[in-house]
């Protein structure tokens, strides 16, 4: 037997995936910015 269904699955992860997508793009876009203009280079 099956303990989540298919359905509410898909309801999470509809709404799980643009929020991790987001969370991902929040952590890289400082990496990102600090590669392009390094503040700590003396």
């Amino acid at each position: 037997k099956n303990l989540i269904p298919s359905e509410l699955m898909n309801f999470i992860l509809s709404y799980l995936t643009p929020a991790m997508s987001l969370f991902t793009a929040m952590l890289m876009i400082p990496i990102i910015t600090f590669n392009m203009f390094p503040l700590y280079d003396n």
